[in-house]
């Protein structure tokens, strides 16, 4: 007599999938047999809810599995010492989960590694955003482990030629300042190569001195860098040099789409260059300079060269000092005669500026 097994109903399954074990060894990040195909979503729910707070999958390509493989990885980042064992056990997790982590947010890198180990071992990551430094402590507070030094910027502008997908690249709070931005920015290859990539490049907190240095390696990077079509500087202390640095990747080749650089020290010379570089842009379609220090003369030159414009839709001008109060100010003239020819600008913020009542319909109208 033949005794038939019928197969287990789907309910069945996920409560056994459920309770199967996590797939992370008590002695380290050393992961088993995670392309088990038996190891369902709901498996991988649990393993991520078991550690870690605050799962929100949407913000994972809508996976549990890349959620904890892309969380394990942040984890064992933020924690890393540098050591030679540390070392070893961490390329050994990248390339474990390297199928599976496709954006990282590393809120403290206090290590301050070449990031090449994160670019050789994980092909498919295409959203990075790290903050070097460390958090919470206390007070075992040194100054010199925060921000990013010149051999961090070195290391970063030397993997950006490299990387065919990187989309997006976050430095917020890294003291970065005007010698760290132009490493990026003086070797742009052509701009066939770079069609239809879009990167986010953020960074926060940057000094004015170190800004030289730093932004000046960073600049060659994103030159040579063949993705990368948005740029966030926001929060930092660039100056009119940091400007100038940056504007070199804004000429009629750049394929660059965003630029960030609201809360930061660009006084009306930054604005000169800034003016210059919309002149012949073709692709900077959003333009946020919010909280700087532009004045009458860096809004006027903004303003000047947004009239031969035909790309840029979206500008934040905000908190910069423009206009006398009366609405007669010269920036307020010029910016009037700007969107009597511009077709394309979609929509201006001129909020915290001294535009007076007189000054607000130009604002207003069809542009």
């Amino acid at each position: 007599m033949t005794t038939r097994c019928l197969p287990a109903p789907p309910s069945r399954k996920r409560r056994v999938l459920a309770t199967k074990p996590r797939v992370l060894s008590a002695h380290g990040p050393q992961l088993c047999d995670v392309r088990d195909p038996r190891r369902s979503q709901v498996y991988w729910k649990r393993c991520a809810s078991d550690l870690f707070q605050n799962c929100l999958p949407a913000d994972h390509g809508h996976s549990w599995k890349q959620l904890f493989f892309e969380k394990t990885v942040e984890e064992a980042l933020e924690n890393f010492d540098g050591s030679e064992q540390t070392h070893a056990a961490l390329a050994n997790l990248l390339r474990t989960a390297q199928d599976y982590v496709y954006k990282l947010r590393v809120r403290q890198f206090a290590s301050h590694a070449d990031v090449a180990l994160l670019f050789d071992n994980l092909p498919n990551l295409y959203s990075l955003a790290m903050t070097y430094g460390s958090r919470n402590v206390g007070m075992k507070y040194e100054r010199s482990i925060f921000g990013m030094k010149l051999a961090d910027a070195e290391f970063l502008s030397q993997q950006l030629p490299r990387t065919e997908t990187l989309t997006t690249l976050v430095l917020n709070e890294n003291i970065l300042d005007d010698e760290k931005v132009p490493v990026a920015c003086w070797r742009r290859l052509p701009a066939p190569a770079f069609a239809g990539i879009i990167t986010v490049f953020s960074v926060a907190a940057v000094s004015d001195r170190a800004f030289s240095l730093q932004v000046r390696r960073l600049v060659v990077g994103l030159r040579d860098n063949m993705t990368i079509t948005s740029l966030d500087l926001s929060h930092n202390k660039i100056s009119d040099r940091g400007s100038r640095a940056l504007c070199k990747c804004l000429g009629k080749d750049s394929v660059i789409t965003t630029v960030s650089l609201y809360d930061n020290h660009i006084h009306s010379e930054g604005g000169k260059f800034l003016g210059r570089a919309l002149q012949s842009n073709v692709s900077l379609a959003n333009l946020n300079v919010r909280l700087n220090r532009l004045g009458e003369k860096g809004g006027c030159y903004i303003f000047e060269g947004l009239k031969s414009n035909a790309a840029l839709a979206r500008l934040n001008i905000s908190g910069n000092g423009l206009g006398d109060g009366s609405g007669q100010g010269e920036a307020v003239r010029v910016m009037a005669a700007m969107l009597r020819v511009n077709r394309t600008l979609g929509s201006v913020d001129l909020s915290s500026n001294a535009l007076g009542e007189d000054g607000e319909p130009c604002a207003e109208g069809p542009y």
